[in-house]
C-alpha cells in the first residue's frame, strides 16, 4: 500500500517536469519559425519563455516558494521593470493558479497549512470583490468603458484572490520575516536602477519630472515613494531584529538608499506616511537604537546638498497656493460628487478618471485622463460606492489591527514582535499616503498592499497559537 502511494506521488510530482520539457520544444521550434519568417521580437519572447516556464515548473507544489517569488517580483512590477503585457497576461494569473494549486491538490509537495479564515478576515474580501463585478457590470451597461475599467477590474480580482489564499497560509514569524525582507531587498535593488534612469532624466534638479522613463513604461516617481516608504520603515523596525553585526550593517545600508530614494521622488505623501509610520513606531517598540539608526541616516543625507534642496523646496510648496494641493482639492470634490450620485455601485473600477468628465469636470479629456481622485478612500468610493469603499477601509483597518503589537506584548517571542511592528508600520504608511494619492495605476503598489494585507491575517493566526500555548503553558504549572 505504502509502495504504491510513493509510486503514484513520484509520477505526479513529474508531470510539471514533462509538460515543461514538452513546452519548451515547442517554444524552440517556434523561434527558429519565427526568425525564419522575420518576426525577431516575438522569437526572442519565446527564447525567453522556457526559462519563465523551468521556474514556474520549480514552484509548483511549493506555497512558500510561490509566494516568496510574488513577493520578489511584486517591487519589480511596481517599478514598471516588467512588460505590461507580461504582468497582465502571465505573472498575476499564473501566481494565482499555482496558489490554487497548491490549495486544492492534496499532493502539493512542500506546502503549508491552510486555515479555515473568520468571518471578520472573509467578509471584506469577498464584500470587495463582489461589489467589484457589480460595478463594472453597472459601468459596462452605461457605457462608461474608460480605458482603465477592464484592466484593473481584472487585476483587483485577481489580487483579492491571491491576498485570501495568502491569508489562509499558517506561516511561523521567521516565513513573514522572509517575505518581507525578499519585498525589501527586491525594492533596493529596483531603486538602484530607478536612481540611474532618474539621474538621466533630470529629475534630480528642483525642476525635474515625477516621472521616469523605464524600459517598458513610465513610472509616477508618487507611487515609488510609496513602496519605498513602505520597505524603508520595514527595515528600520527590523534592526531590532538583526543578529549580528554584518545583518545590521547591512540594514543600514538599505535604510540609506531607501531614505535617499524617498527625498528624490519628492513625495511629500510617501514623506507623511513614512513619518507618521515612524512615529508609531517608536511609541510602540519605544527603542532608543531605531532613534540612533534614523539619525545616522539623516545626518549623512544632511551633507548631501541635493537632498536638502528637494526638502526644503517641497516644504516651501506646501501651502495651500500650492498648484497641486488645489488640483488635490477640485479631484476630492468631484470624486465625492460622483460618490454621493452613484453610492450603491459606483461607476467602475480606476473609472473615476474617466466618468468625471461626464460630470462637467473643468478641463478636456486629454488634459484630465491621467488624473484619478489622488486619495485612495475617495477614489474607492467614487468607483465602487458606499458599501466598496467600507470593505475597502474594513480590509485596512482590520489588517493593522490584527498585526499589532507592542514591545512588551509577554505572549510573543521577540523575533514574532518585530515581524507585527514591521507589518502594521508597514500598512500605516500606505494608509497615511493614500490620504493625498491613490495607487490603483499601479499594479505594484495595489499588490504590495494586498500582499502585506494577507500576511496580517497569517500573523494574526500566529499571534492566537502562541496566546494558546502561553496559556496551555501556565494551566500545566
Amino acid at each position: 500500500m505504502e509502495q504504491s502511494q510513493s509510486l503514484e506521488r513520484q509520477k505526479l510530482n513529474s508531470f510539471p517536469i514533462k509538460w515543461f520539457l514538452v513546452g519548451e520544444g515547442l517554444l524552440c521550434g517556434s523561434f527558429i519559425v519565427l526568425s525564419i519568417l522575420g518576426m525577431e521580437k516575438l522569437a526572442v519572447v519565446l527564447v525567453l519563455a522556457p526559462m519563465q516556464l523551468f521556474i514556474w515548473a520549480l514552484l509548483v507544489g511549493n506555497t512558500l516558494r510561490i509566494l516568496y517569488y510574488f513577493a520578489a517580483l511584486v517591487p519589480v512590477v511596481g517599478a514598471a521593470f516588467l512588460p505590461p503585457s507580461y504582468q497582465r497576461f502571465a505573472f498575476y494569473p499564473i501566481v494565482l493558479l499555482l496558489l490554487g494549486l497548491c490549495y486544492t491538490t492534496p499532493w502539493a509537495k512542500g506546502r503549508v497549512s491552510f486555515r479555515s479564515l473568520s468571518q471578520l478576515e472573509r467578509i471584506p474580501i469577498v464584500t470587495l470583490a463582489a461589489v467589484i463585478i457589480f460595478s463594472f457590470v453597472n459601468a459596462y451597461n452605461r457605457g462608461w468603458q474608460g480605458p482603465t475599467l477592464l484592466p484593473t477590474t481584472v487585476l483587483m480580482l485577481e489580487l483579492l484572490a491571491i491576498g485570501y489564499l495568502g491569508a489562509k497560509m499558517e506561516l511561523d514569524e521567521k516565513e513573514i520575516a522572509k517575505v518581507l525582507r525578499i519585498i525589501i531587498f527586491s525594492t533596493v535593488i529596483c531603486t538602484v536602477g530607478i536612481f540611474g534612469l532618474a539621474w538621466r532624466g533630470g529629475v534630480g534638479s528642483d525642476f525635474g519630472s515625477k516621472s521616469v522613463l523605464t524600459p517598458f513604461g513610465w513610472l509616477n516617481l508618487n507611487a515609488w515613494g510609496c513602496i519605498a516608504a513602505v520597505a524603508g520603515i520595514m527595515a528600520l523596525v527590523f534592526v531590532l531584529q538583526g543578529k549580528s553585526v554584518l545583518d545590521r550593517i547591512t540594514l543600514g545600508v538599505v535604510i540609506f538608499i531607501l531614505m535617499a530614494m524617498l527625498v528624490l521622488t519628492k513625495s511629500r505623501g510617501a514623506w507623511l506616511g513614512f513619518g507618521l509610520a515612524l512615529l508609531y513606531v517608536l511609541i510602540v517598540s519605544r527603542s532608543f537604537k531605531l532613534i540612533l539608526v534614523l539619525a545616522a541616516v539623516l545626518f549623512v543625507l544632511s551633507f548631501w546638498d541635493l537632498a536638502r534642496r528637494l526638502v526644503f523646496t517641497r516644504v516651501s510648496e506646501t501651502t495651500l497656493f500650492d498648484p497641486s494641493l488645489a488640483g488635490r482639492f477640485i479631484l476630492w470634490h468631484y470624486a465625492w460628487k460622483i460618490g454621493k450620485i452613484n453610492w450603491l455601485l459606483g461607476v467602475g473600477m480606476e473609472n473615476f478618471r474617466f466618468v468625471k468628465h461626464l460630470y462637467r469636470f473643468p478641463s478636456s479629456t486629454a488634459m484630465g485622463l491621467p488624473f484619478n481622485a489622488h486619495n485612495i478612500y475617495l477614489e474607492f468610493f467614487a468607483d465602487l460606492g458606499f458599501f466598496g469603499a467600507l470593505a475597502f477601509l474594513a480590509m485596512l483597518v482590520g489588517a493593522v489591527v490584527r498585526s499589532y503589537t507592542t514591545k512588551f506584548d509577554e505572549s510573543l517571542p521577540h523575533d514574532a514582535r518585530t515581524v507585527g511592528i514591521a507589518l502594521s508600520a508597514g500598512i500605516i504608511t500606505f494608509m497615511v499616503h493614500g490620504l493625498v494619492d491613490a495607487f490603483t495605476y499601479n499594479p505594484g503598489a495595489l499588490s504590495l498592499l494586498i500582499i502585506l494585507i494577507g500576511l496580517s491575517s497569517s500573523f494574526w493566526a500566529l499571534k492566537k497559537r502562541y496566546r494558546t500555548l502561553r496559556i496551555a503553558g501556565q494551566t500545566a504549572r
